[in-house]
């Protein structure tokens, strides 16, 4: 995003910290983050990595940063599964002047087997390692009550909830990005699956969202989950079904390559999970069948966004055959 003031962001920080340096960091585009570099190595450490709200909106739904802060520090009280510690939170004067927060820097770099760009792929050993790392942490992570974390106060997502959250994203766009969204709802409400205790639930829980430290010989370490504008309180297997899905190439529509060496296969990442979590997964068909459901609520959306823009991405539009692939998938699991 362009216009942002960044002598005024650094004038709000100087409350906590004298900031020499701030420059913009990638990530997602629901809410702004920048890596602060210290004069001297204050308490902070010398960088430290702040979200903020884009300012001139409301900072809800997925702008609201201090909700992802809350969590981050829910889950690093947990300690449990690795996350950036929150050092403080500014909530500002929205929407003109947005609320934000800071973290402290975790080393590390985040790679998607299946959709990132490279110029040489990463070993598969090493593929195999960081997938099944993965696996892991997310089974750490499912292991925490949100109510012995501070988080009783927030609404628990039901999976009802979770199918109309994508019919509604299906109601909203143009009859070719809808194939077969009726019967693959109807499916999912009309076979669901036996509750298990909500936990915190990332939201799109996948390699791309972790930062990965390489250690040589002693294999890769995830040093942190990152982005969390999407986390609810929930039924864990909705993770554990989007992680498990961007295994095969075939399942992912955006996917830019074959599914490449070292992948491991499904059984083995779920056999680590589970080892993690400490609890055998039941009735996973039913969350394979709502990651393929909302993957094509996903893809109808993009495309919808595709074709406001001055010039449409064809590749986009090329993938909008993949709405009905998706949606029969899902029928054919639960049926």
């Amino acid at each position: 995003m362009t216009g942002i003031d960044l002598d005024g962001v650094r004038d709000r920080l100087a409350r906590f910290a004298s900031v020499t340096e701030l420059r913009p960091l990638e990530g997602g585009l629901s809410s702004l983050t920048y890596l602060a570099t210290t004069a001297d190595g204050s308490s902070f450490g010398r960088q430290f990595v702040v979200k903020m709200a884009p300012p001139g909106l409301a900072p809800v739904r997925n702008r609201d940063v201090l909700r992802q802060a809350r969590v981050q520090e829910a889950v690093s009280r947990a300690g449990t599964a690795p996350v950036a510690r929150v050092l403080f939170t500014d909530p500002g004067a929205p929407p003109e002047v947005p609320p934000l927060y800071a973290m402290e820097f975790r080393a590390g770099s985040s790679f998607e087997p299946l959709l990132d760009e490279c110029d040489v792929l990463p070993a598969p050993d090493t593929i195999r390692a960081r997938v099944l790392a993965g696996a892991q942490v997310l089974g750490g992570l499912h292991t925490i009550d949100p109510t012995a974390v501070g988080l009783d106060d927030e609404p628990e997502v039901s999976l009802t909830d979770e199918v109309t959250r994508w019919v509604a994203i299906f109601e909203t766009v143009a009859d070719d990005l809808r194939a077969g969204w009726p019967a693959a709802a109807d499916a999912l409400l009309h076979s669901l699956p036996s509750a298990v205790p909500a936990t915190v639930v990332h939201g799109e829980y996948r390699l791309g969202n972790l930062l990965i430290v390489e250690e040589g010989g002693d294999g890769d370490r995830v040093s942190a989950i990152i982005d969390w504008e999407l986390w609810t309180r929930e039924d864990p297997r909705i993770d554990l079904a989007w992680f498990l899905s961007y295994l095969d190439a075939a399942d992912q529509p955006s996917a830019i390559r074959p599914t490449p060496p070292g992948m491991p296969a499904r059984a083995e990442v779920l056999a680590v999970y589970e080892e993690a979590r400490g609890a055998a997964v039941a009735d996973l068909a039913w969350f394979d069948a709502h990651a393929r459901f909302k993957m094509a609520a996903i893809c109808a959306h993009v495309s919808k966004n595709n074709r406001k823009r001055d010039h449409p991405d064809p590749a986009q539009e090329a993938r909008i055959p993949v709405i009905a692939r998706l949606n029969a998938q899902a029928v054919a699991l639960l049926t």
